[in-house]
């Protein structure tokens, strides 16, 4: 027997909002900031650990890993929400917010049609991920800069 799909989808959306609840209790004791790194290590080490599941057919295992994944995810919204309204100017946030999907979009586009299986999407979305992690702790330091000056 196959899970139920109506099941599988509350149990992501109970995951995010734990993330969430998970965010809001964290961000009394540390800036998001410091709070963006670990949830997206935790992001890329779920998306690897779902490839890797797939790839090997254990099912429960890929399960767990999304369910970490979309934990994640509901911590990463409201902590870049309060990172970019720090960054963002008010008179431009929607424009800069619009030009911003447009490469998301294109990469998620390029995901869906060029690669071949769904272990490969994972494991490209991934280390994309890895990448914007590595990126993340580089980035406020900089930004200070440019901010000092």
């Amino acid at each position: 027997l196959g899970p139920h799909l109506g099941l599988v989808f509350s149990l992501f959306m109970l995951c995010c909002a734990g993330g969430s609840f998970c965010f809001k209790t964290l961000s009394e004791i540390w800036s998001p900031a410091k709070l963006l790194f670990p949830i997206l290590a935790v992001a890329f080490s779920s998306l690897f650990a779902a490839a890797y599941a797939a790839r090997v057919n254990c099912m429960p295992a890929v399960l767990v890993a999304f369910l970490l994944f979309e934990l994640s995810v509901g911590m990463y919204f409201p902590c870049t929400s309060a990172l970019k309204s720090d960054v963002v100017p008010d008179q431009k946030r929607a424009l800069i917010y619009s030009l911003y999907r447009v490469p998301l979009n294109g990469f998620a586009l390029g995901v869906l049609l060029g690669v071949p299986s769904q272990t490969s999407a994972l494991a490209l979305c991934g280390a994309v991920l890895c990448v914007v992690a590595v990126w993340a702790v580089l980035m406020p330091s900089k930004l200070a800069q440019r901010m000092a000056d």
